[in-house]
């Protein structure tokens, strides 16, 4: 005989111990919970709502240096220690759990532009500054001493080190390879003639190396071989590159059109405005510190603080929680890189209860209301007003480009992608991949040129036959056949016929005189009219031919005079007959009009 008995576990439902939580039993099945996703919509508003509540990103200041701190490094194999250096040539070791000075000296005679830590000795620092010296420090060996002294021909910007070899790079008037055991650089690597702002070490293919210039340019170099090996040129001015420290073939630049750009070394044709490492901060000169999350164009997350001033370093803490920043006002302030988390220990309990709510917030970040709180941030009026210029520029600037794709012939005016906007050219193995490329000469709106020459030429004839001088008055008188009887204002024609015709024909008079004048002046206006809607630049020949007063065609001897100053500055003067308006144009010295040339000039008794 079979039979069916309910049997339970007595550990599956009773406690081990009375502080244990009482284990609860639950139904997943969904037909059970018809307001789950209300639910959850509640608990997500909750949780992004604790979350600006607890935004507390700011942990401490480090104070100390007497100028701004302009450079920055931090140990590779220590937590809590750090390595600054200031505008005044002072360096400082730093011990961020007590946020106390370990070590200081005066290393250099001016700023100091580079700092950075050997990473197989971790007590070695090197410091470079723009009176032309390298120097090595070890606070346990040498003191207050350097090591050893590099000295260079010109001034250093930058100081990186190798990630596992004793030789480190420096950048200037061009990148140096210096190894420590020596005192000349082993190796010079240039492409360009300006200065070299950056120069940074890839750490996990380490014979790679990345800097950028004061040109706009982006130089990748190899240390296995003596040429470069690519060179891109962006738009604006490069200040400083990163390289991903998961992914050894992106690298991140900070450029000063506001953007940070991410590359892939294998193919920079292409960009993309989000950095590919898991976060990336940036310090920029509108005082404010920026986090940028994965695959995400816009930041994260803004800090600022009433006395902070612009800042020049930034770095990530070794364990990512923390975020160090210099600035101008000579302190280093430490920040939280997530500003709601809660610091210190946390148990098993919290820590699931804090990743639920970010699975919440995750889930529903889209919805209206949650996605105005999570990006709501205070920040200076200053940011602000920035905020809405770049808008407005942004805004204005593509109106423009719709505009003239609008009015210009099919194809002539592409559309441009963004992540090629900033690229202005890419050489790769001393191969052009990419540049301006040689398209035919083609005139473009050619029929509104076309249009604009017209006007121009009808406001000269108009011009020139309001300067032909009147008919003096004659008395009338008789011909034989076809004779001609000619008055001031009427013109009468006999033509001999049986039938006797006459054909009166009248001359300009004043009126019809200055109603061509005028209208000369209608025509140059049209054309200046068309030419600012269509965004077309006209000939600067053109244009000085043109009073900017009364829109008169200026012809010499007819509608204007061109008188020859040779002080204080040697131009030509252009007064226009009809507003007495005048304009000088810089003319080399000894410049003679067409007229007054003596081969030009011919007398009487050589006609």
């Amino acid at each position: 005989m079979k039979v069916k008995v309910l049997s339970r576990a007595a550990s599956e439902y009773t406690r081990e111990t009375p502080q244990d939580i009482h284990k609860i039993k639950r139904n997943y099945d969904p037909t059970l919970h018809p307001l789950e996703k209300a639910r959850e919509y509640t608990r997500a508003l909750n949780a992004v709502k604790l979350e600006r509540m607890f935004a507390k990103p700011f942990v401490g200041a480090l104070s100390g240096h007497s100028d701004g701190v302009y450079c920055m490094a931090k140990h590779p194999k220590k937590l809590t220690t750090i390595v600054t250096g200031s505008g005044d040539g002072e360096l400082r070791l730093w011990d961020l759990s007590n946020r106390d000075t370990i070590w200081k000296v005066v290393g250099h005679k001016s700023i100091v532009k580079g700092v950075c830590c050997s990473p197989t000795k971790g007590n070695l620092y090197f410091s470079c500054g723009t009176d032309k010296t390298v120097k090595i420090w070890s606070p346990d060996l040498s003191g207050q001493d350097p090591l050893s002294t590099y000295i260079g021909k010109f001034a250093f910007s930058a100081i990186d080190h190798h990630r596992h070899d004793p030789i480190f790079a420096t950048s200037g008037s061009q990148v140096d390879i210096w190894d420590e055991n020596r005192s000349d650089p082993i190796k010079t690597l240039s492409w360009g003639a300006d200065t070299i702002n950056t120069v940074r070490f890839n750490q996990i293919e380490t014979n790679i190396l990345g800097s950028c210039g004061t040109d706009r340019t982006i130089i990748l170099y190899d240390l296995r071989m003596n040429s470069p090996l690519a060179k891109l040129v962006l738009q604006m001015r490069t200040n400083a590159i990163a390289w991903n420290p998961m992914e050894a073939f992106n690298f991140t630049a900070a450029n000063e059109d506001h953007n940070c750009y991410t590359f892939d070394m294998r193919k920079m044709d292409y960009l993309d405005y989000s950095p590919t490492g898991e976060e990336i901060v940036t310090g920029a000169y509108d005082r404010t510190l920026r986090i940028y999350s994965s695959r995400q164009g816009h930041s994260r997350d803004i800090y600022h603080t009433k006395r902070m001033q612009r800042i020049f370093c930034v770095k990530f803490s070794m364990d990512s929680k923390f975020v160090l920043s210099g600035s101008d006002d000579g302190s280093i302030r430490l920040w939280k890189a997530k500003a709601s988390e809660k610091l210190g220990p946390k148990d098993y309990r919290e820590r699931a209860h804090l990743e639920y709510q970010e699975k919440l917030i995750d889930r529903y970040k889209y919805l209206p209301e949650i996605r105005r709180i999570a990006k709501h941030r205070n920040v200076p009026k200053a940011i602000k007003s920035a905020q809405n210029t770049k808008r407005i520029m942004l805004q204005s600037q593509r109106q423009k480009e719709d505009n003239l794709r609008r009015h210009s012939k099919k194809g002539t005016v592409p559309y441009q992608a963004e992540r090629k906007k900033p690229i202005v050219d890419l050489t790769f193995h001393g191969k052009r991949r990419m540049g301006k490329k040689k398209e035919p000469r083609l005139v473009q709106h050619r029929e509104i040129y076309q249009r604009m020459n017209f006007l121009y030429q009808a406001a000269t004839l108009m011009t020139t036959i309001t300067s032909i001088k009147k008919p003096k008055q004659q008395q009338p008188s008789t011909y034989s056949s076809n004779s001609l009887t000619q008055s001031s204002s009427v013109q009468q024609e006999q033509v001999p016929s049986t039938k006797s015709k006459t054909r009166i024909t009248t001359t300009p008079s004043n009126s019809n005189t200055n109603n061509l004048a005028s209208l000369g002046r209608f025509y140059v206006n049209t054309m200046k009219t068309i030419g600012k809607k269509q965004v077309l630049r006209i000939d600067p020949s053109i244009k000085r031919t043109l009073c900017k007063r009364c829109e008169s065609i200026l012809l010499p001897g007819v509608t204007s005079r061109v008188r020859i100053k040779s002080r204080p500055e040697p131009c030509y003067q252009v007064l226009c007959t009809e507003c007495n308006a005048s304009k000088n144009y810089p003319t080399r010295k000894g410049y003679q009009l067409f007229s007054e040339k003596p081969e030009n000039i011919f007398r009487s008794n050589e006609l």
